[in-house]
């Protein structure tokens, strides 16, 4: 689902370095993926709750966002 936005967000001529932040606001068992792809691009991230589908997701999110 993530590569599909990101696709349709290329084709309306979104780059990365014309976004600021991104609202994370996919199904929930979507969040750790797009976290991961998101901090990965180095972008700030406003996620919709609940960040994650179990304790150790919500752990694996946080971790990736502070080794940012």
């Amino acid at each position: 689902m993530l590569a599909h936005a990101v696709s349709l967000a290329r084709k309306a001529g979104y780059r990365v370095e014309n976004v600021d932040a991104v609202v994370i606001a996919v199904s929930s068992s979507g969040h750790l993926d797009a976290i991961r792809a998101i901090v990965a691009a180095g972008k700030p991230i406003l996620c919709e709750k609940p960040l994650a589908m179990t304790l150790a997701d919500t752990d694996t999110a946080i971790a990736v966002a502070d080794a940012a």
